[in-house]
């Protein structure tokens, strides 16, 4: 793959490390600064509310600008996040930082990934594409067990500090090789709220929120879980992140797969039925640590696989409307992200005890399904249905 799109991908990469690799290190950064593990778990919540907002937001409000020059200035101010949160000296500091990352990382994703279809030949679309969403999914994989280990060996800061030379990086190769790009068609915010207002479709996204919610209300607290029932150390924990990261990208792969050979709307139903048994599973063979094991393979794939069939749903149900439905499928997924974790560090407030997480994720998992089997029983329009034929 040529350097334009690996500069692209680091840029999603960089973003994707940003976001997730503080559940890795809440427990560092609450000692650092002496607060909960529940408000350290509330710096998840805040990047994914204002990801979620501030993403269709911005795509509409910089609609017009040329892509490149919007690309370097989102690293910019991504770079400035990143250094705020490695000299971040108090918690506010950090809030600020995780805000700032958030904003302008919700417009670094979306303008990697189109622009990595302009910089490549025809034939190298779909594997430019690919290239940069495994930046993504490979932050996952490595970049959330290697930030564990770092800020075991190190400081938790220094995470940000690589982030930071990450993106300077990727700023560096966009100006040196990356033509400029030109502005799209504009999606208005009106054209996006009205592509929301069908039951269908809405349920569908709520569908997806909840599942993920389901599994942040749990995931975000996963390394402090690990610690308080299987007290592991910094090493093994990086293992298990390890383990549920290639599992994850698995999963995206069987979900794609399910949904090509039953069809999306089962595939839907069987992915969140199993993410829900997991999740139960998990929560009532807590003392068994091999269980953890073989059930942590389990939860990995389960979420990443409910994605890509109802990415193919939605597009089924409302092709004219597709691309508005992705940009609604990437706030649902942060806003799963923002409730489940924000929800999460609240029971863990209240109660105490981190495992009751793994029983509120199967709470919210439950409700999920009964959202699908809701959107997929609804009737499609006389007026889709026309058009469909």
């Amino acid at each position: 793959m040529n350097i334009k799109v690996i500069a692209l991908t680091i840029s999603a990469f960089v973003v994707g490390l940003v976001e997730l690799i503080i559940g890795g290190i809440l427990p560092q950064i609450a000692d650092d600064l002496n607060i909960t593990i529940a408000k350290a778990g509330m710096l998840i919540t805040i990047f994914s509310l204002v990801y979620a907002v501030t993403g269709p937001l911005l795509l509409t409000l910089t609609s017009r600008i040329e892509r490149k020059k919007l690309m370097l200035g989102s690293l910019v101010i991504f770079f400035i996040g990143t250094l705020l949160a490695f000299w971040g000296s108090s918690y506010m500091m950090l809030v600020a930082a995780r805000v700032i990352n958030a904003a302008s990382g919700s417009l670094i994703v979306v303008l990697a990934l189109t622009m990595s279809v302009k910089v490549v030949p025809e034939r190298f679309i779909a594997r430019a594409i690919g290239f940069v969403s495994m930046g993504i999914s490979s932050s996952i994989v490595i970049g959330i067990p290697v930030g564990v280990l770092i800020s075991d060996y190190w400081n938790w800061r220094i995470v940000f500090l690589f982030a930071a030379l990450l993106t300077l990086f990727a700023f560096i190769i966009i100006v040196a090789f990356i033509d400029p790009v030109a502005p799209g068609k504009t999606i208005s915010l009106r054209d996006q709220f009205r592509a929301i207002k069908r039951v269908k479709i809405w349920s569908a996204h709520c569908m997806l929120m909840f599942a993920i919610g389901g599994h942040y209300v749990f995931y975000a607290y996963l390394s402090p879980y690990l610690t308080q029932y299987y007290q592991l150390s910094a090493q093994m924990i990086s293992v298990i992140y390890f383990i549920f990261g290639f599992s994850a990208i698995a999963g995206g792969y069987v979900g794609g797969l399910l949904s090509d050979r039953l069809n999306p709307r089962k595939a839907i139903v069987a992915i969140v039925f199993t993410f829900l048994l997991t999740l139960i599973t998990i929560s009532v063979t807590r003392d068994s640590f091999a269980m953890f094991i073989i059930m942590l393979v389990l939860w990995g794939m389960m979420s990443w696989a409910v994605s890509p069939p109802e990415q193919a749903y939605l597009i089924e149900t409302e092709p004219e409307t597709a691309d508005i439905q992705q940009s609604l499928h990437n706030s649902a997924l942060q806003l799963g992200i923002a409730a489940g974790s924000g929800l999460g560090g609240y029971l863990i407030k209240t109660t105490n005890d981190v495992a009751v997480t793994s029983w509120a994720a199967a709470i919210m998992m439950a409700i999920s399904l009964g959202f699908a089997l809701f959107s997929i029983t609804r009737k499609v329009s006389s007026h889709h249905q026309k058009q469909a034929a």
